[in-house]
């Protein structure tokens, strides 16, 4: 597990690339956080743990295989400034106040 994070908790850009971490437990304490690289690990599954402030967030080389296309969307979902993921654009989520057709 990654120790010591709790006492980071104005830490805007957090790389831990390349270091076979298997598990990501919540970072959401981390409230300032807007870019985080977890790229190249042995990553099964991330949960709604990251902060909802990042806005780039890089999780290429994990196998991921627990990541069903439900916990993709609530990944997203619990991520609304997330930007760009693995060096590729998001679209903008919709309007909160766009009118249903």
């Amino acid at each position: 597990s990654i120790q010591g994070l709790e006492k980071l908790p104005c830490l805007l850009n957090l790389s831990l690339s390349q270091n076979r971490i298997e598990e990501i437990e919540s970072l959401k304490f981390l409230a300032r956080l807007d870019a985080f690289d977890v790229s190249f690990n042995r990553i099964k599954f991330l949960g709604t743990c990251l902060p909802q402030s990042l806005l780039f967030l890089n999780t290429k080389g994990n196998p991921l295989t627990e990541m069903s296309e439900d916990s993709w969307h609530a990944l997203f979902a619990s991520l609304p400034l997330l930007r760009t993921h693995n060096s590729e654009d998001l679209p903008p989520p919709p309007p909160k106040d766009a009118p249903s057709r």
